[in-house]
């Protein structure tokens, strides 16, 4: 191949593969729907690299490809499937043509292939081999994509998908015989922009109408459009795309190796500080991939499986690198309470995972296994092993030779604040707002205090909403309400202060607009028009207590408002603040 493959340990490949092989044909796949033969045979010279085979010389892949192409942290090494690649690639796409209706790509599709209509109503009949290609992304977008409800005239109740959380969105109760083609703007009271409680109650199933109902609604008549839950900010991405596509097949496939090793245990093994052809092995050795005798018989390599050193037992991994009696002067000396907790049956990846408890001796554990492997296939092999007893101080020089050649990075002293709710400038009204959740009712509440300079208490709110599908929304409704609040009373010079900086950051940036959130940020810039000084601060939970004990309030309480003074039962909280302000 011409990349000095006879150098490179499988880590070495593994960067090459990633780097150079699977990159190659991106530009290629965000444009055209690539043969399946031809993504079978790039995969097929990817499967032989990587598992050093060349020329002729053929390698046992110890590892199906569909497993080696998982993610890192699900047990796999995080390859691509060609062709799941190509079509999220594709997506994006078809993504631009849904969302980006301005732009001279849009228009000219739209003029040719779905002037009365959108990308999703094209028919696949006529066109270039580039439009046909695009089309096959389309699936990719159906199966993530969401409506978010604005005036709801553009969403079919039945048929799209807009209900939000982990579900697909897709209504289940049985449409009405008379309306099968119910518009989400007919659930809709558009005098309060609230939803038509009654009659949700009455179309939908019980556990669908309460999350129809906790659906946020914007204040003012805001069109549909459509989002991906799948990231954060609402728009489509390859990655989430490819996750997407990679998670509907592994719906009915088997785990790759002994499920010791969960998701957690992999992301601790492969961000050890190690070398990474350290933790390459440590993956193989869980994934019982390792040519030990027992998978060579396995595979019809060898007749016998007995373990060369001990010559008494089967040579597993687990016994090949831990539990064979000859190796007992290696690990005794310093791992011997692991010992201790495990029995000769432990499969090695029970092993590695009671030895990632340990996070002071793990690094020294995996140069361990990684010396004994070694040491192993020398003597194989007809080389000179090396004294078992001297692998232990080697393992540990090893550790000290890695972090000495690890980047040093000075870390700075933070000086510690205390953090206290600080008053506004004269002339300016403070209002701290918070969210909470209780699970027990379903419902979340919003806590909100308006304070002048000098402390004093001008109003306060606590309300009872319910409850949205994510900690986000809840603080995001919050502000919008303190911004309403704020309004209603009349305030002209405000600052808006809250402890979620997502949200904080998200309404300073005008980012998160084509998220689930983006109607209500909408409402934010809208109602920040009407002051003549508006802006937003994050303050940490210790600077918005008294928002945060009115937001816990409202459990019960569907909405109650204090003029000039706050609930006895907060009063100890509210005067921790003010002493702040005479110290």
């Amino acid at each position: 191949m011409g990349w000095k493959e006879k150098l490179l340990f499988q880590a070495g490949r593994e960067v090459l593969i990633k780097a150079v092989i699977q990159a190659l044909p991106s530009f290629a796949m965000s444009c055209f729907k690539l043969p399946s033969s031809l993504c079978h045979e790039i995969e097929i010279l990817i499967r032989k690299f990587w598992w050093g085979q060349r020329s002729n010389r053929r390698k046992v892949h110890w590892v199906k490809w569909h497993s080696l192409c998982r993610a890192k942290q699900d047990g796999g090494m995080g390859f691509r499937e060609l062709q799941k690649f190509n079509d999220a690639l594709l997506a994006k796409q078809v993504w631009h043509l849904a969302t980006n209706q301005t732009s001279l790509f849009h228009r000219f599709f739209k003029s040719k292939f779905f002037p009365h209509g959108s990308i999703f109503d094209a028919k696949c009949n006529r066109g270039s081999f580039a439009w046909k290609s695009i089309l096959k992304g389309r699936d990719t977008i159906r199966r993530g994509l969401k409506w978010g409800v604005g005036d709801g005239r553009a969403i079919k109740v039945f048929k799209d998908q807009w209900i939000p959380g982990g579900s697909p969105g897709i209504v289940l109760s049985p449409p009405l015989e008379h309306d099968p083609e119910m518009m989400v703007a007919d659930l809709i009271d558009r005098e309060s922009h609230c939803w038509n409680a009654a009659r949700v109650d009455a179309i939908f199933l019980p556990f669908e109408a309460n999350a129809i109902k906790a659906i946020p609604l914007s204040l003012r008549d805001t069109p549909d459009w459509l989002y991906w839950p799948k990231n954060r900010n609402g728009a489509y991405s390859v990655k989430s795309g490819y996750k997407l596509l990679r998670k509907v097949d592994e719906c009915d496939a088997p785990g790759v190796s002994d499920q010791t090793v969960n998701q957690e245990s992999w992301k601790k093994i492969w961000s050890l500080h190690v070398p990474n052809r350290i933790r390459t092995l440590l993956w193989r050795a869980c994934c019982d991939s390792l040519p030990t005798r027992v998978n060579l018989v396995r595979r019809k390599i060898l007749q016998a499986d007995t373990c060369p050193n001990c010559t008494r037992e089967p040579e597993t991994i687990a016994h090949a690198l831990w539990s064979c009696s000859k190796l007992d002067q290696v690990w005794l000396p310093q791992f011997a309470r692991l010992k201790a907790a495990t029995s000769p049956l432990s499969t090695f990846s029970k092993i590695v995972f009671l030895a990632l408890q340990d996070p002071c001796s793990v690094e020294v554990f995996a140069n361990t296994i990684s010396l004994i492997w070694m040491n192993r296939n020398r003597a194989a092999f007809g080389g000179e092993g090396m004294i078992l007893g001297k692998i232990p101080a080697q393992a540990h020089a090893l550790v000290h030779e890695f972090h000495l050649l690890r980047p040093v990075h000075a870390k700075i002293p933070r000086t510690a604040h205390a953090v206290r709710w600080k008053p506004p400038p004269p002339g300016t009204v403070k209002i701290n707002f918070d969210g909470a959740i209780f699970s027990t009712r379903s419902t979340a509440g919003l806590g909100i205090i308006a304070r002048d300079q000098a402390g004093l208490v001008l109003a306060a709110l606590s309300q009872e909403i319910p409850l949205p599908t994510s900690v986000e929304t809840v603080e995001v409704i919050a502000a919008r309400r303190a911004i309403l609040f704020a309004k209603e009373l009349g305030f002209a010079r405000v600052m808006v202060e809250g402890d979620s900086e997502v949200v904080i950051k998200a309404i300073r940036e005008k980012s998160l607009l084509s998220s689930a959130l983006g109607h209500i940020l909408n409402d934010i810039h809208a109602l920040s028009c009407s002051f003549s000084s508006i802006s937003f601060h994050h303050t940490m939970r210790l600077g918005n207590s008294v928002a945060h004990c009115l937001a816990r309030k409202s459990f019960c309480n569907p909405l109650l408002v204090w003029m000039e003074e706050v609930p006895p039962d907060i009063m100890d909280v509210y005067n921790h603040d003010l002493g702040f302000i005479h110290e």
